[in-house]
């Protein structure tokens, strides 16, 4: 009997990675009040938004931080909800941008948003009342080069995780909209770009999006 190498006819198929931006306020500054008010280091978490959702960020703003570990990886959240709208930043454990962020975050005890659609961006900035500790736990993971970050935050946006674990933070209020993106620090931009932007997918949902940085910010009050 001859052997023979027999490859599956299932196409294998990838997803877009959904990316949000970390930046500083200082990019804002020209353009809103709101960001010139800060120190020009401060953290800014940048993703898009709808235009049926722009109405929703209204009323409280509350901001949380947490932890997820998946096959061995550590990724930490961020989370703000705005009204009834909420959005999700994915972050590598091992990144050090993304803990200086979070240390400068700590310092000067703000952080900016911006939300982007088209030509039109919106600035919020947030004052953080006591900053959480509980997550330095995952600082430990800092440097560690055999953790595949993307692989991990890729499934857990679609694999649905993310979505079963994303109740309200805001009491009384209900999650009308959710969007969870990574966060693309510079070294998570290197790792995507090596991936094309793109990973094999491990189940049957979808999500792609790409931030890009435009000027002329609103102010979110």
């Amino acid at each position: 009997m001859t052997l023979e190498n027999q490859k599956s006819s299932r196409p294998v198929e990838h997803v877009a990675l959904p990316f949000g931006a970390l930046d500083r306020a200082s990019t804002y500054a020209p353009f809103s009040e709101d960001a010139a008010k800060l120190r020009s280091a401060t953290p800014v978490f940048v993703t898009s938004i709808e235009t049926e959702v722009v109405d929703r960020l209204k009323g409280l703003a509350l901001f949380r931080m947490g932890g997820i570990e998946v096959d061995g990886c550590a990724v930490v959240t961020a989370r703000i909800q705005k009204g009834s709208a909420q959005f999700v930043w994915l972050a590598d454990a091992t990144d050090p941008d993304f803990w200086s962020a979070l240390d400068t975050m700590r310092k000067t005890g703000r952080a900016g948003f911006v939300f982007i659609n088209g030509e039109d961006t919106w600035f919020m900035q947030y004052k953080i009342e006591q900053p959480g500790t509980a997550i330095d736990r995952y600082r430990r993971q800092l440097g560690r080069k055999d953790v595949k970050f993307l692989e991990a935050a890729g499934s857990l946006i679609t694999d649905g995780s993310m979505k079963q674990m994303a109740s309200s933070i805001i009491p009384g209020l209900t999650v009308e909209h959710l969007q969870i993106n990574i966060l693309a620090t510079r070294r998570v931009r290197a790792a995507a770009e090596a991936l094309g932007g793109m990973f094999v997918r491990k189940s049957s949902d979808t999500a792609s999006f790409a931030a890009s940085i435009v000027s002329a910010p609103r102010t979110v009050q």
